[in-house]
C-alpha cells in the first residue's frame, strides 16, 4: 500500500492549524482576572455563578458566619520598579448572591539594597 506523502503532509498541517486555532479561541474565551474595572462592574445582587464566570475562581473563600461567605480576589499593580500595590476585592456572599463588596489596598514597602 502506497501512502501519498503530499496528502499526509497537508492533513498534518491542517490538523496542526486547527489545533492552534482551537487553543487560541479557548484561551480568549476563558475567565479574566479581577481588575478595578471588572470589580466596578459587579453589582450587589449579582449571582456568584456570574461572578466566577467573569472573574474566575476567587483567590480565597472565607466563612465569616454560618450564612455569609467572603470571596476574595487579589490584583497586583506595579507602582514603580520596586513597589507594588496589592488590591483585595472582597465580595460578601449570602444565598448565592453578592450582598456587599469592598476594596482593601496595601502598598509594598520600597526595597533599598546596599552593596558593600
Amino acid at each position: 500500500m502506497m501512502i501519498n506523502c503530499k496528502k499526509t503532509k497537508s492533513i498534518s498541517e491542517l490538523l496542526a492549524s486547527s489545533l492552534i486555532f482551537l487553543m487560541i479561541v479557548t484561551a480568549c474565551h476563558g475567565p479574566q482576572l479581577m481588575t478595578l474595572k471588572s470589580y466596578e462592574e459587579v453589582a450587589v445582587g449579582q449571582r456568584i455563578d456570574d461572578l466566577e464566570y467573569k472573574a474566575g475562581a476567587p483567590y480565597e473563600k472565607r466563612k465569616s458566619s454560618p450564612d455569609l461567605e467572603e470571596y476574595i480576589y487579589v490584583e497586583r499593580v506595579t507602582l514603580s520598579g520596586s513597589r507594588d500595590l496589592f488590591r483585595e476585592y472582597i465580595f460578601t456572599i449570602s444565598q448565592g448572591k453578592v450582598i456587599h463588596k469592598q476594596i482593601k489596598e496595601v502598598a509594598s514597602p520600597s526595597l533599598h539594597f546596599q552593596s558593600q
